[in-house]
């Protein structure tokens, strides 16, 4: 009888090579902010201000008025709640004081003023809906004379603008350290007693609008983290991580897989 020959085993294949890029993807949430500043009005009670726009593509400019009680509320609205979960926002503040001229432009580039933290009125309320959507409002204390800016402490010029940057921290599980949000205000300090005239003709001629809040919209980026395992070196894409005196080298760059080509036709 004929022994039947034995088949030698499958050979095991084995996996290509994959490079970071290509199995790590970045993540992308969109996260929409609505921003109110409050004053203290006669009843007590602290009410949105006014918002002038000049036009469809002006962001806005708020009424303020001189010597008021002021409070800052934040409305953020996101639609990843499961993929982009929110433990906290922390770290609200203001800062970045600045003057700006009838064209837009800030005269003294130069001249900084630190971030003035604002004390939360009530721990941020978060409300997840049904739809998959989470809503997250914080409101702050804003004490403006913290600024140490005569932009703040007195009425601003006419055709002149303030500008003050809005910024807060997100904390989240998904990233290593907290994400930072910033957004530049408009604002004009008028007379405290100021009351902006009510004119039905001027409404109808003029394009400006008036509304009580500004917007704003933020894409976040998640990347993952790096390899840190030794087997998983070979992995990272170290092409935009920077090298300490790599400025020296002015516009040389290392040869890439031409050089290992040459060799070989060689």
């Amino acid at each position: 009888m004929r022994d039947s020959s034995e088949k030698p085993a499958p050979s095991k294949r084995k996996t290509p090579r994959i490079a970071e890029t290509e199995f790590f993807t970045e993540e992308r949430h969109d996260v929409f902010a609505r921003i109110q500043i409050l004053e203290l009005a006669e009843s007590g009670e602290y009410l949105p201000v006014e918002v002038v726009q000049n036009s469809s593509m002006d962001a806005g400019t708020y009424q303020l008025h001189q010597g008021l009680q002021r409070r800052v509320a934040i409305h953020l609205t996101h639609s990843s709640t499961e993929n982009f979960p929110w433990e906290d926002v922390t770290n609200l503040r203001v800062g970045s004081v600045r003057l700006l001229d009838p064209w837009g432009k800030i005269p003294d580039q130069d001249f900084k003023t630190p971030d003035v933290p604002l004390r939360l009125v009530q721990e941020p309320m978060i409300k997840d809906n049904a739809d998959g959507t989470s809503n997250v409002t914080i409101i702050g204390q804003w004490d403006s004379s913290l600024h140490g800016s005569l932009l703040m402490d007195r009425t601003t010029a006419e055709k002149y603008r303030v500008q003050v940057s809005l910024r807060w921290d997100l904390v989240s599980s998904r990233v290593q350290e907290p994400i930072v949000f910033e957004l530049d205000q408009t604002i004009v300090i008028l007379g405290r007693n100021y009351v902006r005239p009510q004119s039905i003709l001027r409404h109808i001629w003029s394009s400006t609008r008036v509304v009580h809040s500004t917007v704003g919209m933020f894409s976040v980026v998640i990347r993952p983290v790096s390899a840190k395992r030794a087997a998983d070196l070979w992995r990272m894409n170290t092409q935009n991580d920077y090298v300490k005196g790599e400025e020296l080298l002015t516009s040389w760059s290392p040869r890439k897989v031409s050089l290992v080509r040459d060799f070989i036709a060689s």
